[in-house]
């Protein structure tokens, strides 16, 4: 039996945990399901681990500004080859060669680095590396009383009873009474994510630079309302009777029960609302324009504008949740801004590119600032320096 992109899509981050060793013992199951669906697969995995076999491809694929250019080289190059050739459908070779394309690009990009010139690597080691971002928020509550989230955990549960950690420990030792609290703000700063289990059982997950404001509890309320600022991804709790709201600067959002993830950052030209399961509707603030959205769609609001379009891949939209930058053909600026936010660092550009630069490819966000740069440096179409929490961008 074949699969479709979006498993794919999945294959290709388990390998990628796979070789950095980051695999849960529930993903491992799922690669394994993979592994013994055909003997092929087990051979890819194979060389995937092999970083000579990675190596050899970055050293060809490196020349390539994205990733479709690579993909088409490394088809040409390879169509000869067993896994290439398991089944006569353009489809499922193109898509397996895409997975050697994406993980090449998303690994041995690092390890080849890696084996860069003494004189590069001195230069690199004298730059202050970047950590990537961790688990930390703040929770400020009605009477302006704030608390800092521990780095240690990764989620809050909120409920008529108080507040607790998702492993059920507690906030604070001083906490007020839940009758004392009628709203509630959580906020992560650059660099932080956390997950929240809110009053109706509804999860968010906020992604760095973000904040939700939401009630207590929602008792007694027509809707379900919550305020969102940044990026979030929620699994909403089913009520037929008691719609759940997100409102960001340019939408709304109403649902009953549905998983969906909104991008509204203040420094974006639109926000993007995509859904992975049940339906949604979506308004624009400003012209009043509502839509309604199906699994795998997206709607992306600008101004007084309301596009519904299909979602290049609704599991690309929650990359950050999945520990994960996935660029999928994306113009460099826009990928400086999620650098920006995940490694709270400033870009500051020293020139204009004579035509936009357009990237694609795969990077865990667990790697540092510095071996994100090189990622993006292979395509030597620009050049960064790194000053305290300052990147310096020049176009080649």
């Amino acid at each position: 039996m074949g699969i479709n992109e979006d498993q794919l899509q999945q294959i290709i981050l388990l390998i990628n945990k796979s070789i950095n060793t980051e695999l849960s013992a529930e993903e491992q199951q799922t690669l394994n399901q993979w592994l013994n669906m055909h003997k092929d697969n087990q051979t890819l995995f194979d060389e995937l681990h092999d970083p000579n076999y990675r190596v050899g491809e970055l050293q060809e694929m490196a020349q390539f500004t994205t990733e479709e250019t690579a993909l088409n080289s490394f088809l040409q190059k390879q169509r000869k080859r067993s896994y290439l050739k398991f089944k006569n459908n353009s489809f499922i070779i193109r898509i397996t060669a895409a997975a050697v394309v994406a993980i090449v690009f998303s690994v041995a990009l690092y390890l080849y680095n890696g084996e860069k010139t003494a004189s590069h690597s001195q230069t690199t080691a004298l730059q202050t590396d970047i950590a990537p971002g961790k688990n930390t928020a703040i929770l400020t509550l009605n009477n302006g009383k704030t608390i800092k989230l521990s780095e240690l955990k990764k989620g809050v549960i909120i409920n008529n009873s108080g507040m607790v950690y998702d492993d059920g420990s507690p906030l604070s030792k001083v906490m007020p009474a839940p009758t004392n609290i009628s709203m509630l703000t959580a906020s992560t700063p650059r660099g932080g994510m956390y997950a929240f289990t809110l009053p109706d059982g509804t999860k968010a997950w906020l992604n760095s630079q973000s904040s939700l404001q939401f009630p207590s509890n929602f008792d007694n309320e027509p809707t379900r309302k919550v305020t969102l600022s940044g990026e979030a991804y929620f699994e909403v709790a089913k009520d037929d009777n008691q719609p759940f709201v997100v409102i960001t600067k340019m939408q709304e959002v109403k649902v009953l029960g549905t998983h969906f993830n909104i991008n509204a950052y203040a420094d974006e030209d639109v926000s993007i609302t995509t859904l992975l399961e049940g339906r949604i509707d979506v308004l624009n603030l400003k012209s009043r324009q509502r839509k309604q959205l199906a699994p795998n769609q997206e709607a992306i609001v600008s101004n007084a504008s309301l596009l519904i379009k299909k979602a290049p891949s609704a599991e690309n939209a929650i990359d950050w949740k999945n520990g994960d930058f996935i660029l999928k053909e994306e113009k460099l600026e826009n990928i400086m801004r999620k650098l920006s936010r995940w490694y709270d660092v400033e870009i500051v550009y020293s020139n204009k590119p004579q035509k936009p630069v357009i990237l694609g490819g795969l990077l865990s966000r667990q790697k540092t600032l510095l071996a994100a740069l090189r990622f993006i440096e292979t395509t030597e179409k620009v050049r960064f320096e790194v000053e305290d929490r300052k990147v310096i961008v020049t176009y080649k």
